[in-house]
């Protein structure tokens, strides 16, 4: 997404209309400048210098826009609101390096929210309601350039109502959201056919583990649901827990299902 010199000098005309509130127009462009000047920043000077003007160029939308969703080949913009308005920027400043960041925009300020560096693992962004609170989480979805298994590592960061900001990161491997209920379902990290299925259940913003699903060695078309055992236990083999004749059809629509039966 490349903004031309005249799209960006007429948001910086109007900047102090609309949602910018108290701020005119040049204590905005001063207060996106200070912004910008005290994200952290890495590489060549050339890299910083790309780095500032795409964030320069996405505060400036954010800030004309209540709702905006924009991606190109190495800008990518998410204006939304949860009890607040935020802006998620990420920008490939090198092949094999992007910076992100979270910020939230209010009448007279703009917060950092948290930002990083990511490889080029860091694949998509999303913004999505993934415990059913109805407040929009973040997502970063980052594979591993190297690995053995089905690798769709997904770090959410969890909005939290009672403090009017998002949760630190926690990982799942190879999920599929139940909002509506409440529960995750997905694939632990391992090798095909032998990896289990978990199910979680959101508590707030942390997790309950309900259940792990085995496929049992030398016992096709068996299961075995083996109730709050951990992931690091599931190696040892089968414990104390439910036969079944068939996968519960709660799992049958999981992301990457043919890995866990260990069919192509």
């Amino acid at each position: 997404m490349k903004y031309p010199f005249f799209f960006i000098a007429i948001i910086w005309l109007t900047a102090g209309c609309g949602s910018s509130g108290k701020l005119s127009q040049k204590a905005l462009k001063h207060r996106i400048e200070e912004t910008v000047a005290g994200l952290d920043m890495t590489g060549l000077p050339s890299h910083r210098s790309r780095i500032r003007d795409a964030f320069t160029s996405a505060l400036l939308i954010a800030y004309q826009e209540d709702q905006y969703s924009g991606k190109s080949d190495s800008l990518t913009i998410e204006v939304f609101e949860t009890q607040d308005k935020y802006v998620f920027v990420r920008f490939s400043a090198m092949v094999d390096l992007q910076k992100v960041a979270l910020f939230r925009l209010e009448a007279d300020r703009i917060s950092v929210i948290f930002e990083n560096f990511h490889s080029i693992e860091l694949w998509r962004t999303y913004i999505s309601d993934l415990n059913g609170d109805s407040f929009l989480d973040v997502i970063h979805c980052i594979h591993p350039p190297s690995g053995c298994c089905m690798g769709d590592l997904q770090m959410v960061r969890l909005y939290n109502p009672e403090i009017k900001s998002f949760e630190d990161e926690m990982g799942f491997w190879n999920p599929t959201f139940d909002p509506q209920n409440g529960i995750i379902r997905g694939i632990v990290y391992g090798h095909h056919g032998r990896a289990p299925i978990y199910k979680f259940q959101w508590d707030g913003s942390q997790i309950d583990t309900l259940a792990y699903v085995l496929k049992v060695k030398d016992q096709d078309g068996f299961y075995l649901v083996d109730e709050f055992t951990s992931e690091k236990d599931i190696d040892l083999g089968p414990r104390e827990g439910t036969w079944v004749p068939e996968l519960p059809e709660e799992y049958a629509d999981i992301d990457g299902l043919d890995w866990f039966l260990g069919t192509e």
